[in-house]
């Protein structure tokens, strides 16, 4: 079943002015579904009866986007996404951390996907390197200002204790 709404119909003036939108993909030469293949993915699919529910739900809604998105752009943003995933999963080193008192240790990261992110997305590489180069900077042992605070806190505390107990076992001496 083809959807016929605005979105769609734009779609295929831009592709094909001036002609009728056909009610399946078999009813265009091989040459034109060639062509629409390459011009608009989004389309084809449609016509075809291969979309995913999410496009069929966009036609649906009238809210496919004026122009079909270019197949560079697609793979552009496909590549990103990919890069993203790896940045997620840990692809780059992380410092330890407490949350309260309870202590996140760090990542070690992966060389290899640090590369395929390179490749994939420069800019995320360069960001990535960047946030850790500063944690790493920023603070001794790539501890955050709330972890040394949280030392300092224990450090004090650990003290005061120690104070508290050899005053108490001075008591019984004198």
């Amino acid at each position: 079943m083809v959807i016929r709404n605005e979105s769609t119909l734009r779609r295929w003036a831009a592709f094909r002015p001036g002609t009728r939108m056909p009610d399946s993909l078999e009813e265009l030469a091989l040459s034109d579904q060639l062509a629409l293949s390459s011009a608009d993915v989004e389309l084809h699919a449609l016509l075809s009866n291969t979309a995913t529910a999410e496009l069929e739900m966009a036609a649906i809604n009238n809210q496919l986007d004026a122009a079909p998105i270019p197949q560079a752009d697609r793979e552009a943003q496909a590549r990103r996404a990919e890069a993203e995933r790896l940045i997620a999963d840990g692809a780059f080193p992380t410092a330890g951390r407490y949350e309260g008192e309870t202590y996140i240790p760090g990542r070690e990261g992966s060389v290899t996907a640090q590369f395929a992110v390179e490749e994939l997305a420069p800019d995320l590489a360069e960001r990535e390197r960047l946030r850790v180069a500063a944690e790493q900077a920023s603070t001794p042992g790539g501890m955050t200002a709330e972890d040394i605070a949280f030392v300092h806190a224990e450090m004090a505390r650990n003290r005061t204790e120690s104070l508290q107990r050899a005053a108490q076992s001075m008591q019984g001496v004198i």
